[in-house]
């Protein structure tokens, strides 16, 4: 199912919360290289989580902040509700 993204307004600054989506993630133990929908490449050192987001582009997190953000729900991407 697909949402409409709807832009913000330029007066609609301020605090956002994350909403409670889940993600695939996994560590990497080598460095890689992630090409974004934008053409952009972001690295991931060994050691960051790399992260698949809703609309499955990959992007990396540090560890620390990984583990602050995130908790998890699985072990597996396949038992899920």
């Amino acid at each position: 199912m697909s949402k409409t993204v709807v832009p913000l307004q330029e007066e609609e600054s301020g605090l956002f919360k994350r909403k409670p989506d889940i993600v695939e993630a996994f560590r990497t133990t080598r460095r890689l290289e992630l090409e974004q929908p934008d053409g952009r490449v972001l690295i991931a050192e060994p050691g960051d989580m790399v992260v698949t987001g809703i609309l499955k582009d990959q992007y990396p997190v540090k560890y620390e902040a990984f583990m602050m953000t995130y908790e998890r729900v699985s072990s597996s991407p396949f038992d899920v509700d």
